[in-house]
């Protein structure tokens, strides 16, 4: 699953023209619930104290818990505060700064309030805060948690180098760089303990690595351009994507016990993947020559499934994918406005917004296995922090 969430033998696969034409579009055999859901907007509120504050929420746990920075300017300064919101009250984290990510234990990681100094990660368990330390240097950067509290991230080494590193019980292990690079950032790491990452050359070349049972491998590559993996099951299947050297997509990846797969590129000039679920069905995205997504699909064992737009064909962007194979992501309108949606069995249904009409410019930040859904819109001058409830009916 993905993270937030920014390789052994290998074995390259291309998609030849009998792989693509079994990516045929058609109607989905993908397996959910036959219960449909609806879905309510809650204002996340604010914090006591913080009236007029800016509120992004980053994570969403299955508990319904969020978590997130609200920002507000007073007597001239910025003040950034992490946040907890659980059952409609917001609480502020004891010296956090800023909250990136919660599991389903309520164990959140971020960092703490700017002091002027370079920061170091944290974990909160309720409200006791530990610091998360470094690889030697004067700052670390926690990116993603498991269900183990076992966290993944990068910290800069006493040598002054960007390392990724695995935080499990207190100690925090450097992965270490793919061979013939400088640097790396671990974005994602499954219940499994596999995490997947990035290692980058001085130049800029980089490279997709999954950390497994004590060791980095390098993803491998198509066409000897960069791969940037974005997302791993908990069977550790990875999807990403392959991307020139300035991270403009190519070709959307899949890569499986060594087996790198070009999952094609659907009728348009690139394509990208977003999300994989634990079901093995992956979320895409269909780009055009300038890098801009043109449409979400998902591919469910052979067969891509168009999610389809909110008005005339436009524009659709997937976000996420959960195990219930939902999907969240924005699309524009016939009126030309912007709405949040959610796809489920191949109906795309818009997410209320305040007046009902205007849309919120905002849009979803995360997915929970319940098909709740979180995140910001615009009722004022300032952005608000939402959870959208799922509703079954």
């Amino acid at each position: 699953m993905q993270p937030m969430d920014r390789r052994k033998r290998l074995v390259v696969v291309t998609t030849s023209a009998f792989v693509l034409a079994a990516f045929a579009f058609g109607a989905s055999h993908v397996a959910t619930s036959s219960r449909r859901s609806s879905w309510k907007l809650v204002n996340l509120g604010t914090a006591p104290g913080y009236k007029m504050a800016d509120v992004q929420p980053y994570g969403l746990n299955d508990r319904g818990e969020v978590v997130g920075t609200l920002e507000e300017t007073v007597n001239g300064k910025l003040i950034i505060r992490a946040f907890v919101w659980k059952n409609g009250t917001m609480t502020l984290l004891k010296n956090g700064g800023e909250a990136t990510a919660v599991n389903n234990r309520g164990t959140v990681i971020g960092t703490p309030i700017d002091t002027g100094s370079p920061s170091v990660g944290a974990v909160w368990k309720g409200s006791h805060i530990t610091g998360l330390g470094t690889l030697g240097g004067s700052w670390s950067n926690p990116l993603a948690i498991n269900e183990r509290d076992q966290i993944v991230g990068d910290s800069v080494t006493a040598n002054g180098q960007l390392h990724a590193f695995l935080w499990n019980a207190g100690a925090m292990t450097d992965l270490g760089t793919l061979r013939g690079t400088s640097s790396s950032s671990a974005i994602a790491i499954n219940t499994r303990g596999q995490i997947i990452g990035t290692s980058t050359k001085p130049g800029g070349a980089t490279r997709g690595f999954i950390w497994q049972n004590g060791r980095m491998t390098d993803l491998g590559s198509l066409f000897g351009a960069d791969n940037r993996p974005v997302a791993i099951s908990d069977q550790g299947v990875v999807v990403g994507t392959i991307t020139t050297r300035l991270g403009n997509p190519i070709v959307a990846f899949k890569w499986e016990r060594g087996l790198l797969t070009n999952l094609g590129r659907f009728d348009a000039p690139a394509s990208q993947a977003q999300d994989i679920n634990n079901q093995g069905v992956i979320l895409v995205e269909a780009m055009s020559a300038s890098g801009n997504p043109q449409s979400a699909l998902i591919l469910d064992h052979g067969k891509a499934i168009d999610l389809g737009s909110l008005g005339w064909g436009l524009t659709t962007f997937g976000n996420h994918l959960n195990d219930r194979n939902q999907v969240v992501g924005s699309s524009f309108t016939r009126s030309g406005g912007r709405r949040s949606f959610v796809w489920q069995r191949g109906k795309m249904t818009a997410l209320p917004t305040y007046d009902g009409v205007a849309p919120p410019w905002g849009g979803v930040s995360q997915l929970n296995e319940l098909g709740d859904v979180t995140g910001t819109a615009y009722p004022t001058h300032h952005v608000a922090g939402v959870i959208w409830r799922s509703v079954q009916r």
